[in-house]
């Protein structure tokens, strides 16, 4: 498995950075390698990709959550 460094979520797309160039990430969404997104660094759409273990700890915080 690689890791998660080497991909983002982009709007509710996981892509793979596959390059940056000129402050911006050069992106392939996972589920569809046609397509190339080229997204400023800085950008508000842009968000980290978290491993199992954060999700498995997410999941089991979940009951506790008070609503």
């Amino acid at each position: 498995m690689e890791n998660t460094k080497n991909y983002i979520v982009c709007h509710k797309q996981v892509c793979k950075i596959v390059a940056i160039e000129n402050n911006n990430y050069i992106l392939k969404p996972v589920d569809d390698n046609s397509l190339i997104l080229q997204v400023p660094i800085d950008s508000k759409i842009l968000r980290d990709l978290i491993n199992k273990k954060d999700v498995e700890k997410l999941l089991k915080e979940i009951p506790n959550i008070e609503i």
